[in-house]
């Protein structure tokens, strides 16, 4: 007996004196990887859509000189017809907007007052642009709620007026839009359109707004907030009238997007050069851009206007893993996670080191009275946990589990495989890696349908390996026996 007290004691000193530097360290390693993760998080602060990729909207054959129209935010493009470069001189790039506004009354205010903020960002004598008018989708269907004007405050108080007021009318919306435009003597026309609802009270349909989009020679932009905006049939619309589709995970993003639509209206370009020699019905011309290494080669149809996206840059690679877990919001609150858990593990850790905890002293001395039945029936009481918070957790995991009757269970399937856990404690494992490979799924796949199967699968998979263990030591138990 007089050996106990001696190994009582340095085991008490060995577990005083390492739980905090084990914090410790596991605190140092959460502010290391929220500190690799700060770069992955201060590049999600820049708009997605920030970047503008050259391209050409149109280009019109008719006549003896072409105009030649598109974005280029790196200067202008270079054409040429086979090997041949052809002159272009840069015309003027003066544009009217209509600014198409979703107050669809199903849409919160919040969503109503973003869109309009932002679209207050594109006012008359910002860049090219020349004039702005207004139309609402839900004003009693469509609406033109300002004809064009070239005064910025009249357009801010316009959107400032605009309420919530009906069921949206998105492609009626459009195509009057496009009427408006198609008055217009502006060298070049653009519909920016804010929209976050489904259409449900157009008379029009979508291909009605496509013809008076391509009749006013007028470009869409979209700035679409899906579910509710028609994202897809709307791609198709850019597709075919030129143009650009954004698409916003929330409204919140409606000022970074607006700050993009407002860099690609000041990276337009209108090139005027001659018409190439010959009667070939279709024409092979070249569009190089401005830092590309070779030319876009566009079949362009001789006195036709030709309308389109297309696009002049290199195709972007597919996202890879990397790219989708930084791009992911959710790294976000990892790292703000991590950095929380980092600053609770030092203070934890030092006020271990530092501030005497008369709990575990006394426990620990109690190895001097009664031999060291006191730590043995802690040990029992608590398992392999020893830090109170995870104690209490495990504590309600398998109340919860005796109140629903299979703990009982859980435990005979323990002692048959012979793990040195309590029932309760590794419930809890199992839940608390569950999660966590829940999370990591989503923030991997930003899939909601991969989280839920990543959490069915690690739940099953403890309770597959426990009873594949149970059956390993009846089989070994079994062969044991004479025969």
């Amino acid at each position: 007996m007089s050996g106990s007290p001696a190994v009582g004691r340095e085991g008490w000193a060995q577990r005083r004196h390492g739980r905090p530097w084990r914090a410790f360290a596991a605190a140092l390693g959460c502010l290391v990887l929220s500190a690799l993760l700060a770069p992955f998080v201060a590049a999600q602060e820049e708009p997605a859509n920030s970047t503008v990729r050259a391209s050409v909207e149109s280009v019109d054959a008719r006549g003896e000189e072409w105009t030649i129209t598109g974005i280029d935010p790196d200067g202008l493009p270079e054409v040429s017809i086979g090997e041949e470069t052809q002159a272009a001189e840069a015309a003027d790039t003066a544009t009217d907007l209509v600014v198409v506004i979703d107050n669809d009354r199903a849409l919160s205010n919040g969503n109503l007052q973003l869109s309009t903020a932002a679209a207050a960002g594109l006012a008359p004598g910002t860049g090219p642009i020349r004039r702005v008018a207004v139309v609402s989708t839900a004003t009693a269907g469509a609406k033109l709620e300002r004809s064009f004007t070239s005064d910025p405050a009249a357009l801010e108080r316009t959107l400032e007026g605009i309420t919530a007021d009906g069921d949206a009318a998105t492609w009626d919306a459009i195509a009057t839009a496009a009427d408006l435009l198609a008055s217009s003597d502006a060298p070049l026309k653009r519909v920016v359109a804010y929209l976050a609802a489904p259409d449900s009270l157009s008379d029009g349909s979508a291909g009605a707004a496509e013809t008076q989009l391509r009749l006013a020679g007028a470009r869409l932009d979209v700035l679409a907030v899906p579910p509710g905006a028609p994202v897809m049939r709307l791609a198709e619309t850019v597709q075919v009238s030129g143009g650009s589709l954004q698409r916003l995970s929330s409204d919140d993003e409606y000022a970074a997007a607006t700050e993009a639509e407002l860099e690609r209206i000041q990276s337009q370009y209108r090139l005027e050069t001659a018409a190439p020699p010959g009667d070939e019905a279709v024409v092979a011309l070249g569009v190089r851009a401005s830092g590309a290494d070779a030319p876009t080669v566009l079949g362009v149809e001789r006195a036709a206007i030709n309308i389109g996206e297309f696009d002049l840059a290199a195709p972007e690679n597919s996202r890879g893993l990397l790219s989708s877990v930084t791009s992911n919001p959710l790294v976000g609150w990892l790292a703000i996670l991590l950095v929380a858990a980092a600053g609770v593990g030092f203070v934890w850790s030092l006020l271990n080191m530092v501030v005497p905890d008369a709990d575990s002293l006394d426990a620990r001395l109690q190895v001097y009275e009664d031999g060291g039945t006191a730590e043995s029936d802690e040990d029992d009481a608590h398992g392999v946990m020893s830090v109170p918070i995870l104690q209490r957790a495990v504590d309600f995991t398998g109340e919860m589990a005796e109140k629903r009757g299979f703990l009982e269970t859980i435990e005979v399937s323990l002692e048959r495989a012979s793990l040195p856990l309590r029932a309760a404690e590794a419930m809890f494992f199992v839940a608390s890696i569950s999660v966590l490979v829940g999370v990591a799924a989503f923030v991997l796949s930003g899939s909601l349908l991969v989280a839920v199967m990543g959490l069915g699968f690690s739940l099953m998979v403890p309770k597959a390996l426990l009873d594949m263990k149970v059956r390993a030591r009846q089989k070994k138990f079994v062969a044991q026996l004479p025969d």
